[in-house]
């Protein structure tokens, strides 16, 4: 992970496909929402959220990939993410939306 600005991060993650992905990103951001902010002074909590934005480029189908295209691809989901409501995941293939994982 790289910090990129005060509240933007970025990572690669090889040999992982598109729905591995999402279920990640999934459990990162419902991981950051079960710790609350804890301000003693007050004793009050505060949720914690996180919205995440996945570009994903698999090998497999062929396709050529550049590297900004991919950071503008994960850009454009952030974004998206942030407008639908923030703490969500919004994760694309190259244009094709992904599916959420069923709740288990």
């Amino acid at each position: 992970l790289c910090d990129w600005s005060s509240d933007v991060c970025s990572s690669d993650l090889l040999d992982i496909d598109a729905l591995q992905t999402l279920a990640l990103a999934e459990r990162l951001r419902a991981c950051v929402a079960a710790v609350p902010i804890i301000d003693s002074r007050l004793g009050q909590s505060h949720p914690l959220t996180i919205s995440i934005g996945a570009a994903v480029w698999e090998a497999s189908t062929g396709q050529p990939c550049e590297p900004g295209a991919l950071q503008q691809l994960a850009d454009e989901c952030l974004y998206e993410a942030k407008n639908g409501g923030r703490n969500r995941v919004v994760c694309r293939r190259f244009g094709e939306a992904i599916d959420p994982p069923s709740p288990e």
